[in-house]
């Protein structure tokens, strides 16, 4: 039999190629079991640049900010 809560910490950390800003990356939550089948989930994940902005691509301009989303996920399993 498993406990009915978990928790999970996940990051990464490193610099863009070509001598770009630094950036992390984590997710931080928790998982409970309501019943065998039901589960509810709930999470932070984040998301930041060193200098607050970064182009990812000189084609398309895309470009990446601090970001912030917390997450509440309900499963249910038949």
């Amino acid at each position: 039999m498993t406990p009915p809560l978990s928790v999970f910490a996940l990051a990464e950390w490193g610099t863009y190629k070509g001598g770009g800003p630094s950036y992390t990356v984590y997710s931080i939550g928790a998982k409970y079991a309501l019943s065998a089948n039901t589960l509810l989930k709930a999470a932070l994940n984040a998301y930041s640049v060193g200098g607050g902005i970064v182009t990812t691509s000189p084609l398309s301009g895309l470009q990446l900010s601090n970001a912030q989303v917390f997450q509440v996920e309900l499963q249910r399993s038949f």
